[in-house]
């Protein structure tokens, strides 16, 4: 890693970058709200007196940063400098929320509402703030100056430095010394070692490995490639191994690692030091991104080359830097890249930060401190875009963009940051996109974030003083008790990161009353039982997560929490009651589950109409927790479950929910309870349902225990942007609608509509023209009265992109539909009745599917009579003639020259199975069985030749019992000496 003096000076672009918004905000107030608030309160000239000395400074800062300068200033003074202003710009921001929230008190006397023109301050509060604000405010005015006198001294002497030094540079001849120190304590180091037994972990179990080494064993000869393995332990790396030892010859496993430890463990042959690009490649890779949808400019053709020679053959370096000269299209600007005083820096053995470092240098200030705030995570943390963009914005890291949302403008600082490689996406276990950092840019952001963000264990918390961001890393399943030992009134953010949850979780009452300048608390997965009622001290806090744990409600006193901006609640399946937020102005976010226990919603929840996510509601029939609540929630987007739908009155109650003027939602689900089926019920539901029209911008739709006998005539919609319908429990309706219209349409499932006999041509709609043009997921469950399955009588092409088609429990359903062409996933199931199945011609049709279940037996039948089958039933062991032939009934009627071959040792087995006579596989022989057996006991060890005879005599013993050998060998493999 560079040396300390390299850290500290990068240590200054996140406070410097946050001093240019905090005091951008103070100068500027914003909106044209502020500007008369600055008037009416008599500090207008104190602010245009700061703002101008807020110019000088950044100006010298953004010198700094961009200088040689930057690079030297590891001396105390320059460090205790660079807090000082680290310091200023938190007051600043705080002296911000405090009049802000001054100004937005709940009592309608003395409350201001700011996005009004014209405003009528209360006197109280007037005087209040006349009376302190233009003292703050001049107090930081005579900081700022004293920084800035104390900055030029110190760029005075800073220049008297660098003068010698490129005069002895000059001057001096011999080799450079590199010098290199630790980024950070050890003791405190969270990543890499804890993700040694992930894959171990996950191939602990033995079913995992056969599953495994089934599919690497049917899929014939294979390459197996790992990609940057981390795991040094050899019992470890023999687990993950054994399944694939019985592998066709010639098949690989390739590992790839920047461990030279894994390297020996792994390898059975010799490793490969794999070099970097050459300079010329290295040049490719960055040319080809640099001048992306540009003209090629032959003139920075040699400076470029240049350039690339510094990436010391690094591909991410590249890659780095060529995002970084596409935004350059001078030649100044890429030779003062080329020129840069970090090139000389001293480097770590990968010789790559100063390349990274550049990236980071010319980044924007409102991208530096985005990255950099990233750093309080752990290596290889799965980001998720909404959630990052969250804490962003409760941070005040992002700057106002006129009339858009803070959010969007959020996600175009992400999506930026992406775009120049500082993240990489992917999909998780649930396929849902994530982002990552690569290590090494981890590490960037943890360099430029020195003194400022820490990630720690929580036995280490109480250390750091003089943090503003800390995440705390809990990782063992002990319980949790966050004590009021650790005060830091700068600090802006407190995460605990829970990695494997734990129950029992404490919080002591007194903690909040030292974190009361914190904006962001996340308190996720902890186990707690309740959340100390103390936590109305945090009155900047805007961003609240207690998802994950076992409270049944929130303390009262969150209601005073008026700055607050994110609730999320999710997965706290205990939760009864939602405190009472209409008085939260400025909430944005309310974030719970249907698995939670609620009942009603807060009273007047419809107050707040800056709501942006809402993800239930709950449907009460009293005033205030009615569906008219969401009235004028226009700005809800992403997915919201209304919940109770039964209790809506009429359709005009159902109308005033505006559902149809919400064109900013993705997803709606409408749940109701089960009712009895009585004709004025039914009636009601549908037309309630129908004045649930949403808006034709809405891209799922789940529809639940609906009791009306029809479906709305929405859903056949033809200019809708449905994606996704999900039909489940319409237990009345007798009839599909005209799904086949929906152009957007590409997964449809419907189950449980007792009603429903028959699909007819009212499903695919009228016209001539192509019928569910996008749908590619169907699936059909639980109609024990659908009796047909029409196709279209129109003879339009029909469902051509249809992939996944599922059949389940459909009892009396005797026909398919014939279009079926493009089929690659069936499942047909508890369909006892089904006579016909066209799934086309099946010359095509066998390659085409890939995974099939068949529990009825006559489609069963129809589907064999077409295909060669090969079934392999291995280790049989049920001698029971009823079973195997319920077993083998469905399929007597495969294709001809279709097989069926079963492995076991029970005779009786073999004579219940076998129409034809059994084949007794023999043992192997004894020099085989050796052959195993030494491959075991001197795997990765040197032969001896003074253990052969004694071996083979040992083999013998395995009587050609191959899981003899194989138990034999690894017992002989921990052995050495001839008496063992």
């Amino acid at each position: 890693m560079p040396d300390s003096s390299f850290i500290s000076g990068f240590s200054t672009g996140f406070g410097s970058a946050f001093l240019q918004f905090a005091l951008e905000r103070l100068a500027n107030f914003g909106s044209f709200a502020w500007k008369e608030i600055r008037l009416i309160l008599g500090v207008e000239e104190e602010l245009r007196k700061l703002h101008r000395t807020f110019l000088k400074i950044q100006d010298l800062v953004d010198y700094v940063e961009s200088s040689p300068l930057r690079f030297s200033n590891g001396s105390k003074a320059w460090q205790i400098w660079f807090e000082d202003l680290r310091r200023l710009s938190y007051d600043a921001d705080a002296l911000l929320d405090h009049i802000s929230l001054s100004l937005s008190k709940p009592d309608s006397k003395d409350s201001l509402d700011l996005s009004r023109e014209s405003h009528n301050v209360q006197p109280k509060i007037r005087s209040a703030l006349e009376l302190h604000l233009p003292h703050k405010i001049n107090e930081m005015q005579m900081k700022l100056e004293d920084l800035a006198k104390e900055m030029k001294s110190l760029l005075k002497i800073e220049k008297v430095k660098m003068d010698i030094i490129h005069h002895k540079r000059k001057t001096k001849t011999g080799e450079r010394s590199h010098s290199t120190s630790l980024l950070v304590d050890e003791g405190v180091i969270v990543g890499r070692q804890q993700d040694k037994e992930n894959i171990i972990k996950l191939l602990d179990l033995d079913w995992l490995q056969r599953e495994l080494q089934k599919i690497l064993i049917c899929s014939g000869k294979f390459l197996l490639v790992l990609d940057d393995y981390w795991n040094e332990s050899h019992d470890d790396w023999e687990l993950l191994f054994s399944p694939v030892r019985s592998a066709f010859r010639g098949s690989k496993v390739m590992v790839t690692t920047r461990s030279s430890t894994v390297a020996t463990v792994v390898g059975s042959t010799g490793s490969y030091q794999l070099q970097g690009l050459r300079d010329d490649d290295c040049w490719k890779l960055m040319k080809h991104i640099a001048f992306f949808k540009k003209q090629n400019k032959k003139n920075l053709e040699s400076l470029g080359q240049e350039i690339a020679k510094k990436c010391k053959g690094l591909p991410l370096a590249a890659k780095t830097l060529g995002r970084v000269l596409h935004c350059k299209s001078s030649e100044d600007e890429w030779h003062s890249i080329l020129k840069s005083e970090l090139w000389d820096l001293p480097q770590d053995r990968n010789s790559v930060y100063p390349s990274l470092m550049l990236s980071y240098l010319h980044l924007p200030a409102h991208l530096k401190k985005c990255f950099a705030y990233c750093s309080i995570f752990p290596q290889n943390h799965e980001f998720e875009l909404e959630e990052l963009v969250l804490l962003w914005v409760a941070e005040g890291f992002i700057q106002p963009g006129g009339e858009r949302r803070m959010e969007d403008v959020a996600a175009d600082y992400f999506y930026d940051l992406h775009s120049r490689s500082f993240f990489t996406q992917g999909k998780n276990s649930s396929n849902k996109i994530i982002y990552k950092m690569h290590d090494l840019i981890h590490d960037l952001a943890r360099l430029v974030s020195t003194d400022t963000c820490f990630q720690m264990k929580t036995n280490h918390y109480s250390l750091f003083g003089n943090a503003c961001h800390l995440a705390l890393h809990h990782d063992n399943v002990q319980p949790l008790h966050l004590k009021a030992s650790y005060k830091n009134e700068r600090l802006r953010t407190f995460l605990v990161i829970c990695k494997n949850g734990v129950s029992g979780g404490l919080i002591d009452r007194e903690l909040f009353l030292n974190l009361k300048f914190a904006r962001v608390l996340d308190l996720s997965n902890i186990g707690l039982g309740e959340v100390p009622d103390s936590i109305f001290h945090l009155i900047y806090l805007r961003y609240l997560n207690v998802s994950g744990n076992r409270i049944q409600s929130l303390p009262t006193s969150v209601c005073e929490l008026l700055a607050l901006q994110t609730l999320k609640l999710s997965n706290c399946p205990k939760l009864i009651d939602l405190p009472d937020v209409k008085k939260l102005s400025n909430l944005r976010h309310l974030v719970f589950d249907m698995g939670a226990k609620v009942q009603c919603m807060p009273y007047e929840l419809g107050n707040l109409t800056n709501l942006q996510t809402l993800t239930a509601f709950v449907v009460r029939n009293k005033k205030g927790c009615r569906i008219e609540e969401l009235k004028e929630m226009n700005s809800l987007r992403g997915s919201l479950s209304i919940k109770n739908v039964e209790n809506v009155i009429n359709e005009k109650d159902a109308r005033d929910a505006n559902l149809d003027k919400k064109p900013y939602l993705n997803k709606l689900r409408l749940l109701w309870e089960e009712l009895k089926d009585e004709d004025s019920l039914m009636v009601k539901q549908a037309q309630v349902l129908e004045n649930l029209r949403p808006h034709e911008n809405l891209k799922e739709l789940e529809i639940k225990n609906y009791s009306g006998m029809i479906c709305p005539g929405w859903l056949s919609n033809s200019c809708s942007k449905f994606t996704s319908i999900h039909l489940q429990g319409l237990g009345n309706c007798t009839e599909l609608p005209s799904f086949g219209l929906l152009q957007h349409l590409k997964s449809l499932t419907i189950g449980e509509m007792h009603a429903l006999k028959c699909v007819d041509d009212k499903f695919y709609g009228n016209g001539n023209g192509e019928k569910f043009p996008s749908l590619e997921f169907l699936e059909v469950y639980q109609m024990e009265k659908l009796v047909q399955w029409k196709v279209d009588s129109n003879g339009s092409i029909c469902m051509r992109r249809l992939t996944n088609f599922s059949i389940d429990n459909c009892p009396e359903l005797t026909d398919c539909p014939s279009y079926l062409r493009s089929i690659r996933h069936l499942n047909i199931s508890r369909a006892k009745s089904l006579q016909q199945t066209a799934f086309g011609d099946p010359e095509t049709m066998l390659w085409q599917i890939h995974a099939f279940e068949l529990a009825s037996a006559q489609a069963s039948k129809d589907i064999e009579q077409q295909w060669k089958v090969l079934l392999v039933l291995d280790d049989y062991w049920n001698e029971s003639p009823d079973d195997w032939e319920l077993l083998f009934s469905p399929l007597r009627y495969a294709f001809r020259g279709s097989k069926v071959m079963v492995t076991t040792r029970s005779s009786t087995v073999a004579m219940v199975v076998g129409l034809t006579g059994p084949y007794h596989l023999q043992g192997l022989c004894d020099d085989d069985c050796w052959r195993l057996m030494k491959q075991i006991a001197f795997f990765k060890k040197e032969s001896n030749e003074n253990l052969e005879s004694s071996g083979q005599e040992i083999a013998k013993k395995c009587k050609g019992l191959p899981l003899a050998a194989k138990t034999l060998g690894r017992v002989l493999h921990c052995k050495s000496s001839e008496d063992e």
